[in-house]
């Protein structure tokens, strides 16, 4: 089973547990101070993941870092640590938070463009991607000078590439057939 699998199931458990308790905005909040600290290559991801660290300090460390943690939270983590799964805690979060978007009818979306985009610009835009996901947009804005001009449109796993660069590589490639 893939990685993406597991911390899919692991993620819909867990919410469908949230949800029946009534403490589904708790835990989103408890997700979200954790995700800040559990990047890899973070120093509290590093920690957890170590397998020479036993459970109990793993547990007890999570403990002393969110000493606020909703139960339902906290017990999860338990249960994560005891199935040696802390290392996919990064993608049990984001797949948390996809059903916590997919449920509240939010899709996010990353705009990448070489200029800063104008108002207007953004404004039209977002209602484009509106229509097009029938759904409230949460946009997500990156500059990157190296794509020349257009933009590049990243809304969940689905990229539009507009960009001037990938228009010279598509054309570059076709004259080289």
């Amino acid at each position: 089973m893939s990685q993406y699998s597991i911390a899919r199931r692991y993620s819909g458990a867990l919410f469908q547990a949230a949800g029946e308790s009534g403490s589904l905005v708790s835990v989103e909040t408890d997700f979200s101070r954790m995700s800040e600290f559990l990047k890899p290559h973070s120093g509290l991801f590093s920690l957890i993941s170590n397998p020479l660290v036993s459970n109990e300090e793993k547990k007890a460390v999570f403990g002393k870092a969110f000493p606020t943690l909703n139960p339902l939270t906290s017990r999860f983590i338990g249960m994560i640590i005891e199935k040696k799964r802390e290392h996919q805690l990064p993608e049990i979060i984001t797949q948390f938070f996809a059903l916590s978007d997919e449920k509240n009818g939010i899709a996010r979306a990353a705009v990448t463009t070489a200029i800063d985009l104008s108002p207007e610009q953004e404004k039209r835009l977002m209602t484009e991607i509106n229509k097009l996901t029938g759904k409230n947009v949460i946009l997500t804005k990156h500059l990157n000078p190296e794509i020349k001009g257009g933009m590049v449109l990243r809304i969940g796993d689905t990229v539009y590439n507009t960009s001037i660069t990938h228009r010279l590589d598509l054309i570059r490639k076709n004259l080289l057939k």
